[in-house]
């Protein structure tokens, strides 16, 4: 790899011997060193690729922090990949280390922000939630701070869009569909979920990824309902349950459910609200 552009002394950008544009990390692998320069892979900590617009987002972003940050951010980031057991975006090397290095910023002159959503985090984006938590414990240990479970919500939130790859501004509206469609079923049924359940586990990541579509870019309207027609025969009060949330969705956020993400939802509802054996 060679240099193409100097962020900092421990920050560069560089091209690979295949073309690719990529951002390099490591310690002193900016330091005295000019365009074109060799990188030698002793001095290479960590390798991503952002968007161009990213990239100076990222550079602005490095003239504001301790390389510390940087540094803390890769690890907790490498932590959840481990822990959550899914793709992250590379953009996240970005989102989250502005905001940890922020939320460090606040405890220090004494600023503390509640999470109004930390009921819904904990409760829907579990895997997510307990790496945040993970992360404050890091946090915490390493700088001598007290984050608390607040800050481990927001992390999470910070992961969750990673992992979606969708807009932060999105996830708020996610969640809330998240909570309206869980309040329909637990209504409809007249039941309480095991939330502790695989079956609950499953359904809030259903309704996630359905979340995403309709916020990032419209449901889908083609239908291919040969198996939704046999869902909606078998399970016929689960199917209409899911046209209940299929009508909330589309008169809170103008988007149409497809007859086929109704048949799966239906399939789900079936499985969270099946009476326990024995």
């Amino acid at each position: 790899m060679r240099i193409n552009q100097i962020f900092n002394n421990n920050v560069v950008g560089a091209r690979t011997d295949k073309g690719q544009e990529v951002v390099v990390m490591g310690r002193g692998v900016g330091f005295q060193a000019k365009p074109g320069d060799v990188i030698l892979p002793a001095k290479v900590e960590k390798v991503f690729s952002l968007g161009q617009k990213n990239k100076e987002r990222f550079r602005q972003l490095l003239e504001d922090i301790p390389f510390e940050h940087l540094q803390l951010s890769d690890e907790i980031i490498a932590m959840a990949k481990e822990m959550i057991g899914k793709r992250l975006s590379e953009n996240v090397y970005l989102t989250l280390t502005d905001h940890v290095s922020f939320a460090i910023e606040r405890y220090q002159q004494g600023i503390f922000v509640s999470n109004a959503m930390l009921w819904e985090i904990r409760n829907f984006y579990g895997p997510e939630f307990q790496a945040g938590k993970k992360a404050v414990e890091i946090i915490n240990s390493r700088l001598k701070v007290e984050l608390g479970e607040d800050e481990a919500g927001f992390i999470a939130l910070h992961l969750v869009n990673a992992e979606l790859d969708t807009s932060m501004r999105n996830i708020p509206d996610i969640t809330h569909l998240i909570r309206d469609a869980l309040a329909l079923v637990e209504q409809f049924f007249q039941t309480e979920f095991d939330t502790d359940s695989l079956s609950y586990r499953r359904f809030t990541t259903h309704l996630r990824y359905l979340g995403q579509r309709v916020f990032r870019q419209g449901e889908p309207r083609k239908d291919e309902f040969e198996l939704g027609t046999l869902i909606r025969d078998k399970y016929s009060n689960e199917y209409a349950c899911a046209e209940v949330i299929a009508d909330s969705i589309a008169s809170r956020h103008g988007v149409r459910i497809s007859d086929d993400n109704k048949a799966f939802l239906a399939v789900h509802i079936r499985r969270v609200t099946a009476p326990k054996e024995g």
